[in-house]
């Protein structure tokens, strides 16, 4: 986001950190929604919401003015808010019915951890071979929709197996 909004829009480093807490509101944002409106029992359920992260991530491309790209990030932050916060919610949940809350969270925060090393570590490989940031942006949208799609698929389709009661 900072290098796009400085490469491609042309802003300064202190505009661009702004876009941060655009997006932070967004989260925000979704985030209370999804406390409203998603029942742990039917997380679920909201699987698709990540395959539309996925997919508004790749129509950032076509922003090309600082208040298009922070209305899509502000979008983007929503969505994703809404779709994170009840799936940890429901990670959480089955982790402490296995193993237990904290190790639970730990072994959570290790693999989100690890995601988030994988892909810093793509993204500079793709920045050292002189990759458009266009494609880069696509193909981390590309990737989150397939594997959101793949998700769905194989768990969305599938009942519950926690009831309101366990939540």
């Amino acid at each position: 986001m900072l290098n796009w909004s400085e490469t491609i829009l042309g802003l300064d480093p202190a505009r661009a950190a702004q876009l941060t807490a655009v997006v932070a509101v967004g989260i925000a944002a979704g985030a209370a929604v999804a406390a409203k409106t998603v029942q742990i029992d039917k997380t679920e359920k909201i699987l698709p919401v990540g395959v539309s992260v996925g997919i508004t991530v790749m129509l950032m491309v076509f922003a090309r003015e600082w208040w298009t790209l922070a209305i899509g990030l502000f979008i983007i932050g929503g969505i994703g808010g809404f779709f994170v916060v009840p799936m940890n919610a429901l990670l959480q949940h089955r982790g402490h019915l296995i193993m237990g809350a904290g190790h639970s969270i730990a072994v959570q925060n290790f693999n989100d951890h690890l995601a988030i090393l994988a892909m810093q570590g793509m993204y500079a490989d793709m920045l050292k071979l002189n990759i458009p940031l266009e494609v880069i942006v696509v193909f981390f949208g590309l990737m989150l929709a397939a594997v959101m799609h793949y998700l769905w698929r194989r768990h969305g389709a599938k009942p519950s197996r926690l009831s309101a009661s366990d939540a």
